[in-house]
């Protein structure tokens, strides 16, 4: 029989505050768009103390422009060498490599210090997600 799997609050808040901060949004406005009494609910929800409602997970991906996949799974940002954006998407611990294929297509540019700390923290995520 399989069971249901189970999700892990630090990463769903993580990816809700990287979602937010997207958008440009500030806690105060997600606050205000959903409608709930105060900011506390939304850092609760970001700092994984917490999980949001379903309808209020909903409206969260409707602002976000983003469907549950980008809310569950890990996600990592790397800049390689060539300084190509790269989203890591991650299902546990596995790489999904057909959509890191076709995401990552897009090249920018990045300031150099920016630069040497995203290559010095793809060396040392490139070892600890091979294995």
């Amino acid at each position: 029989m399989k069971y249901r799997p189970e999700y892990n609050p630090k990463v769903i808040g993580e990816n809700l505050r990287r979602l937010r901060k997207e958008k440009c949004l500030s806690v105060k406005e997600v606050q205000e768009y959903l409608r709930i009494g105060s900011v506390q609910a939304i850092y609760k929800y970001e700092n994984g103390k917490g999980y949001p409602q379903a309808d209020t997970m909903f409206a969260l991906m409707e602002l976000y422009e983003a469907d549950i996949n980008d809310i569950i799974h890990k996600h990592k940002t790397v800049i390689r060498h060539d300084n190509a954006k790269f989203d890591l998407y991650c299902i546990g611990e596995y790489l999904i490599p057909e959509l890191n294929i076709i995401i990552n297509r897009i090249n920018i540019d990045v300031p150099k210090e920016q630069k040497k700390r995203f290559i010095h923290y793809y060396k040392h995520a490139e070892s600890g997600i091979a294995g």
